[in-house]
């Protein structure tokens, strides 16, 4: 029988700094990883106390008296999502909005972020195998997708003959599900659905692309 045992703990590590554009990892203060008995490249997980969101990484040394933990990656976003959504809480109660039980719907939505964060995540990756340019092309197409997402903008405002090809985006579906769970808007429509089935489609193809890819990937890179 093989079990798993907390061997170190770190509590109340405020995060202070983040890094999209590295492969991923936690760098730490190296004084404060000899301290922790904590190795480089040693597996650890981290736990938002914001939002409850858990994530694994592998530790690495950061400078020497420091003090820094900075969240490197992907993983970036989920700190940086923790962050945005107590500001967003904050501006709720400021602005006198009350939450209704509708807010109980809104692990769904985030759980269907993740699955579209992950699903092209997967391709991503696998592309970045054979083209290691397209990690040049991330920010750009991040870029986009953030103006093609009813980000700053309602998707009501979308006419209505556009709207079912509109709601092909994954994230119109999600970012409408936010929105009415926490605010006093109207509810997503029978649009929101080419979202869920857009994003689990590129989840499964993730997964399958990453597994075929698995098979040659280390004698690629």
């Amino acid at each position: 029988m093989l079990r798993n045992l907390v061997k170190s703990k770190i509590q109340r590590l405020v995060i202070t700094d983040k890094n999209l554009k590295y492969e991923g990892s936690l760098a730490l203060d190296a004084g404060l990883l000899r301290l922790s008995d904590i190795l480089p490249s040693e597996v650890v997980q981290v736990v938002n106390v914001n939002n409850g969101a858990r994530f694994e990484t592998y530790a690495i040394d950061g400078p020497r008296k420091s003090r820094c933990c900075c969240v490197n990656g992907a993983a970036a976003r989920l700190v940086d999502f923790g962050v945005a959504f107590v500001i967003l809480l904050g501006m709720i109660f400021a602005f006198g909005i009350a939450l209704t039980p509708k807010v109980l719907l809104l692990p769904l939505f985030l759980l269907l972020l993740l699955v579209c964060a992950l699903g092209f995540g997967l391709w991503l990756g696998a592309i970045n195998v054979y083209i290691r340019d397209v990690q040049m092309l991330i920010p750009f197409l991040v870029q986009i997708w953030q103006y093609a997402s009813p980000v700053i903008y309602s998707a009501q405002s979308i006419p209505s003959a556009w709207r079912l090809v509109y709601a092909l985006n994954p994230m119109a579906g999600v970012l409408s599900g936010f929105r009415w769970c926490l605010l006093p808007t109207i509810p997503p429509g029978p649009e929101i659905w080419p979202s869920v089935i857009v994003a689990i489609l590129v989840f499964i193809t993730g997964i399958m692309m990453f597994l075929r890819v698995q098979r040659t990937m280390v004698d690629i890179l």
